[in-house]
């Protein structure tokens, strides 16, 4: 005969058994629970084939519900209310029930924690089409992580991102009051605390929504699933994305959700080593972007307040050594009347950021992009880059003087001079467009009295920093020495001969020693002729000096 718990009963089973021995009819073999109060925390019901746990009221738990071999694990009557009834830990959708969801008049199970995840059996109560055979069942599976670093110090402030997958099987649950909609996508977006933990998070596996009664068989037609999941069946797997501004972008990827007392998941990530200011909130205050590890640094911080921009799994800028490698079909936009100082436009692929100048870095020289790189307002570049329009080489020297720089490409016959400057003085700045043949560029520097210096500029080498000190000519500068001391020679002889003529006005010698820069030709022959000069210019007064004293 069958179990009921009446209405007025007090039910509490903990770790019950209840053995159907015998072959009966359905109204024999059947616990109907009548009563609002009752609690299940552990139950196993072996049916032999034959049975149902027909649910009239809204118990206060269902916990480790272990049916086998029922012929309806969960079964619901015209009297069930229009209520969620919640099942914790239940486990038998892989012990062969022949349902594990019987539908009829409205039904409401929501699963949490289910041993198989959404690996059960749905359908009609009757499996006649009769047109009662309506309801909802929701299937959910909790979560927690946990992240550390490799040194299994916790991380806070990692951001999770979860989003379900729609294969096309969504609909809204309106056969009755109240309605159940969950057809839009599930995101999970939470951030770990101080102890690198994730806030436990209920996602949702799967849905199985019959408006009304169908012929159809277990888990087809109108008692199909809507699995949630990457792929459209039971497996439950979910990819997990976690970003965080110190650390490199993680993927979890076909994660199975699923399991008795829910999922545990713990990861470790590593530095981003890119990263220059480590304080994301610094980065966050900036007022400008004057150099390329900023734009880095901001770009990130971006990107982790803003995880779905440019999709889930990819950045505004990668990077291979010293470049930087702007996003698939991404622009730049470099404008010192910018309104803010960080700015994307996803629709037109567009980032602009504000700055006067915007600069190579410590780590950052160049950057790389297959859409356009520019300048507007004013705004400068002191860097390289390749971009949709050419490839742009930028050369900088320090502490130059009087310096001729000429940039050359030396392949062609004869070569031909895409820059020169002569007899610049101070920090030589030019961003110029390369040949097609970017490798054929050389940079040569001259200065009168000094060895020529000479470097050949790398095709990859979009940004050319030298700090060069040009080295005196030897024979120069013993000449010029000579030059002094010979002069010095001549002022002291012209001294000598005042006082041997008595000369009472003695006046102050003052000897300065200046240098005037001249684009005048220069040559060693030059200053030969004029030593010649100043020697026999000395014989002369020597001779003189010597007979006044006979």
């Amino acid at each position: 005969m069958p179990w009921f718990a009446e209405a007025s009963s007090t039910v509490d089973i903990v770790n019950g058994v209840l053995l159907v021995r015998r072959s009966a009819t359905d109204d024999v073999v059947q616990i109907r629970q009548d009563s609002e109060n009752f609690t299940v925390d552990g139950f196993t019901f072996i049916g032999n084939g034959e049975g149902d746990f027909t649910f009239l009221e809204r118990p206060i738990k269902i916990k480790n519900y272990r049916p086998e071999t029922t012929g309806g694990a969960i079964a619901f009557s015209r009297f069930t209310p229009n209520e969620d009834i919640v099942f914790e830990n239940y486990s038998g959708g892989d012990k062969g029930n022949t349902l594990d969801v019987k539908f009829w008049q409205g039904s409401r199970p929501v699963f949490i924690n289910s041993k198989t995840g959404s690996q059960l059996r749905a359908g009609n109560h009757k499996n006649d089409g009769n047109s009662a055979g309506y309801g909802v069942a929701l299937v959910y599976q909790e979560i927690e992580l946990n992240v550390t670093d490799l040194a299994n110090a916790p991380l806070p402030n990692v951001r999770m991102y979860i989003k379900d997958t729609n294969h096309g099987g969504r609909q809204l649950y309106n056969a009755e009051s109240p309605v159940v909609d969950v057809t839009g996508d599930m995101v999970y977006e939470v951030t770990t605390d101080s102890n690198g933990n994730i806030p436990k998070q209920q996602v949702l596996l799967a849905a199985n929504v019959a408006n009304t009664g169908g012929v159809n068989g277990i888990n087809s037609g109108t008692y199909a699933w809507d699995y949630r999941g990457n792929r459209n069946d039971s497996s439950d797997l979910f990819d997990i994305h976690l970003w965080s501004y110190n650390h490199l972008y993680q993927i979890l990827s076909d994660t199975p959700l699923r399991g008795l007392d829910g999922t545990a998941l713990a990861t470790k990530l590593f530095d981003d080593f890119a990263i220059s200011e480590t304080n994301k909130a610094v980065v966050d205050a900036y007022t400008t972007i004057d150099n390329l590890d900023k734009l880095y640094d901001r770009a990130k911080s971006y990107k982790v307040s803003n995880v779905t921009t440019l999709g889930i799994a990819n950045s505004f800028f990668t990077t291979n050594g010293d470049r930087l490698i702007l996003a698939q079909d991404w622009n730049l936009t470099i404008d010192q009347t910018a309104s803010e100082v960080f700015t994307v436009d996803e629709a037109n692929k567009l980032v602009t950021i504000k700055t006067n100048v915007l600069r190579f870095g410590s780590k950052f020289k160049t950057i790389e992009a297959s859409g356009e790189v520019k300048t507007i307002n004013g705004a400068t570049m002191e860097f390289g880059y390749k971009d949709s329009t050419g490839t742009y080489k930028y050369v900088e020297l320090p502490n130059l003087t009087a310096t001729t720089v000429t940039i050359t490409d030396f392949v062609p016959d004869p070569s031909v001079v895409l820059q020169e400057t002569p007899g610049y003085t101070g920090t030589f700045k030019s961003l110029f467009q390369a040949p097609t043949d970017a490798s054929n560029t050389k940079v040569k520097l001259s200065r009168f009295g000094y060895s020529e210096w000479i470097e050949l500029v790398l095709e990859s080498d979009l940004s050319f920093i030298r700090n060069v000190e040009l080295i005196a000519l030897p024979e120069w500068s013993n000449n010029q020495q000579e030059l002094l001391f010979y002069t010095h020679k001549i002022l002291q002889k012209s001294e000598a001969l005042k006082n041997a003529f008595n000369n009472p006005i003695q006046p102050e010698l003052i000897i300065n020693n200046t240098t005037t820069p001249s684009t005048a030709p220069a040559s060693e022959e030059n200053q030969e002729a004029l030593l010649q000069l100043l020697k026999r210019n000395l014989m002369k007064i020597t001779t003189i000096r010597e007979r006044m004293n006979k």
